[in-house]
């Protein structure tokens, strides 16, 4: 399972669009900024992407090996 936080740097309460921080990749080490709720939420569709990719391939290893293996 990989790890991500969000840190919401600012925001502006009378325009919740209006908001600055960054996802970051702890496994990777790795992170995305943002400067808007817009662009926050293409960063985790990214991450969301990353992650059904993971379980696909998981799923295609597992049934190679007749679902018997697991895999990590």
């Amino acid at each position: 399972m990989q790890t991500y936080i969000v840190r919401i740097y600012r925001r502006n309460n009378s325009n919740p669009e209006q908001v600055v921080g960054r996802v970051e990749d702890i496994e990777n080490e790795d992170h995305k900024t943002f400067q808007s709720a817009a662009e926050l939420l293409d960063r985790l569709k990214c991450v969301a992407k990353v992650a059904s990719a993971e379980v696909a391939r998981l799923t295609r290893t597992k049934t190679r090996n007749g679902g018997t293996n697991d895999v990590k």
